[in-house]
């Protein structure tokens, strides 16, 4: 049997998007908090079991509509195995941590809700909109203040930096054919555009004027043409 990971209190957090659509992930507890991890994993398209012996009966019509695998049981170590995350949101502390180690065994990334010291990965509090996503964290050490955080991130950049972000994603294509051979130039012109013309894009964005953005951009494309 492999070791488990060693864990180190002072080490960074590596931020990460993962893309787990049609991907096992496992859920340990069937309740309130638990409901709300489950949401979450559906909606980033995993595919969903779910144990508990007593769960809550919104888990068993969300089973009983195919949204999910619920298994009315206690848990097994086994059944981390194939897993691509685990979460467990239980009252039970020994589950807890028999949770914790059987993932740490199997290499598999685990997350106990209000225990930090039991978490190989902590869930940001998340600002999405459209394409853009923005996550914050305190690394499990105030939830409520990474709410907050994400909820001032809203504020900010909500509505416009969403579509500042299709604008910017719909040119690469554009900026593609331009620059075929080279990633590097088409990156350095993105960053220059954003630097040198942050203010002026962020009116247009902020008024919806996807004409003036263009015209900026044509004009920012013409100088690396004639370059």
């Amino acid at each position: 049997m492999m070791a488990g990971w060693s864990k180190n209190d002072m080490a960074d957090l590596y931020p990460v998007f993962i893309d787990l659509e049609n991907k096992p992930c496992l859920v340990v507890g069937g309740g309130r908090v638990a409901l709300r991890k489950i949401e979450a994993l559906l909606g980033a398209g995993a595919e969903v079991t779910v144990v508990d012996p007593h769960p809550d009966p919104e888990l068993c019509s969300m089973a009983g509509a195919g949204k999910l695998v619920l298994s009315e049981r206690p848990f097994e170590s086994g059944l981390v195995c194939g897993m691509w995350l685990v979460f467990c949101a239980t009252d039970d502390k020994e589950v807890n941590r028999s949770v914790y180690e059987a993932c740490e065994k199997m290499r598999i990334p685990a997350n106990v809700a209000d225990d930090p010291a039991l978490c190989r990965f902590h869930v940001p509090a998340r600002y999405t909109e459209g394409l853009l996503q923005a996550a914050v964290s305190t690394r499990g050490g105030s939830p409520a203040f990474s709410r907050h955080l994400r909820i001032e991130l809203e504020k900010r950049f909500s509505p416009w930096a969403p579509l500042l972000v299709e604008w910017l994603n719909a040119l690469r294509p554009r900026l593609k054919e331009i620059v075929p051979d080279d990633a590097k130039q088409r990156g350095e012109f993105l960053k220059k555009l954003i630097e040198h013309n942050g203010k002026k894009i962020e009116a247009f964005a902020r008024e919806g004027d996807v004409k003036s953005f263009d015209k900026l951009v044509a004009a920012e494309l013409r100088k690396i043409t004639k370059g």
